[in-house]
């Protein structure tokens, strides 16, 4: 029964979009069936996938594989918000053009190609991501569950190059406060980690870990101290005040604060970022405490939680990253247990 209600209300969304159905004035309506929709999916998909499990996971990589799962449905549905069709090309793709270079080249290219049948594409990726998300939350091994994350790495690297820009690693103005490299690498990874942990690959994950976090936290460093960018001093270009409802106000207060004071906000930002690659690269919780601390809080004063105000795909890099952070953290925990019992 919930997957009927489920399917009737998604095709019905999916339909609307195609006739042009879901334009910026549906809003209200596009989230009370959005509701209708997701939660029964949600709630079907996690008691299903509990009973058709094709091995044995650990806990926490089965709760880095239904975290990501319900990112992926999300993002999924994020896709097909009303006025998705009309405006995300000049608000998502567009703004990348202007990085000129190769990234510029890339987003220029993805816009031409996006503005050939924008509603086509914009339900064929929100049906790439919808399915995605599914597989991880009923399988958590088998060939196609294998092939599935293959695919969502590759579809991630595609969206990195040509929605997201590298992530903005060539915009002035960029940070990691502010998204920087970009949600969809942090996907990649995780299916990255599914994969590996899918090959009982538990030491190879550890040994990727530093790999991660050299290239999330160094190149986060030195983006945060580039001097186009001015942060040492203030941090103002990064100052993007949000329309939050009235119970989140005290984020744009608390982002104008740290944007408009002087190098002390920037050296604590500095500060958490060196601490994450250092823990990262030598496995140690301090890091992904760190690191846990800083997504937190950029997802939610400086990211809007990736969707509040603004029309986004995704939820934005915080909440991954505090995901990823959350992962290892555990794992390391485990791994520190197992050796204190043999000793």
């Amino acid at each position: 029964m919930l997957a009927g209600v489920s399917f009737l209300v998604l095709y019905d969304i999916y339909l609307e979009d195609f006739r042009l159905g879901l334009g910026s004035s549906t809003l209200g309506i596009f989230y009370r069936e959005f509701a209708l929709g997701v939660i029964p999916l949600a709630l079907y998909l996690f008691f299903w996938g509990r009973k058709h499990q094709y091995n044995e996971e650990g806990k926490y990589v089965g709760f880095l594989r239904l975290s990501f799962g319900y990112l992926w449905v999300l993002d999924a549905f994020l896709q097909m918000q009303p006025g998705m069709n009309e405006y995300f090309a000049a608000t998502v793709i567009a703004p990348g053009v202007s990085a000129g270079g190769i990234a510029g080249h890339l987003s220029a290219s993805a816009l031409t190609l996006w503005n050939l049948h924008p509603v086509f594409f914009d339900v064929a990726a929100s049906l790439i991501q919808l399915y995605i998300g599914v597989i991880l939350l009923t399988r958590n091994g088998g060939k196609v569950f294998l092939l599935t994350q293959i695919f969502a790495i590759l579809w991630g690297i595609l969206i990195w190059l040509f929605g997201e820009g590298f992530g903005g690693v060539f915009s002035s103005g960029t940070s990691i406060l502010s998204g920087f490299p970009g949600s969809v690498l942090i996907y990649v990874y995780a299916s990255s980690i599914l994969l590996l942990a899918a090959k009982d690959g538990i030491g190879r994950i550890r040994r990727s870990s530093q790999i991660f976090g050299a290239l999330i936290f160094i190149s986060a460093l030195l983006v945060q101290l580039m001097p186009y960018n001015g942060y040492f001093w203030s941090m103002s270009t990064i100052y993007m005040p949000m329309s939050y409802p009235g119970i989140l106000d005290f984020a744009n207060n608390f982002q104008y604060y740290l944007t408009h004071s002087s190098v002390f906000p920037d050296v604590i930002t500095v500060s958490l970022i060196l601490i994450s690659a250092v823990g990262w690269l030598l496995g140690k919780s301090l890091g992904y405490i760190s690191s846990s601390v800083l997504a937190a809080f950029s997802w939610v004063i400086f990211e809007g939680m990736g969707f509040v105000g603004i029309l986004s795909t995704d939820l934005n890099t915080g909440l991954p990253l505090l995901l990823i952070s959350i992962f290892f953290y555990l794992q390391m925990k485990i791994s520190n247990d197992r050796r204190t019992l043999v000793v």
